[in-house]
């Protein structure tokens, strides 16, 4: 669900992707998640867990889905 506050919100299809278009592959977007503290890293893990768990009963045709915020940032060389 988007949020009306965000100039940067996008969304990540995952199993998306892979395509050949005028005789070119396009491949996937990719996301690198860095996160300094471990024990934040951890609550993390579970937060998604937990989000996932709770749509395992939905009907299986609907997506799972869950927000992350943070801040996305060039990779410096």
């Amino acid at each position: 669900m988007k949020s009306d506050n965000t100039e940067n919100y996008q969304i990540l299809l995952v199993d998306k992707g892979n395509k050949v278009v005028d005789g070119k592959t396009h491949y996937k977007d990719f996301i690198h998640v860095l996160i300094d503290d471990h024990a934040k890293a951890f609550t993390l893990a579970m937060d998604i867990l937990r989000q996932v768990e709770g749509q395992q009963f939905r009907d299986k045709k609907e997506p799972v889905h869950f927000n992350l915020t943070g801040t996305l940032e060039e990779e410096e060389d």
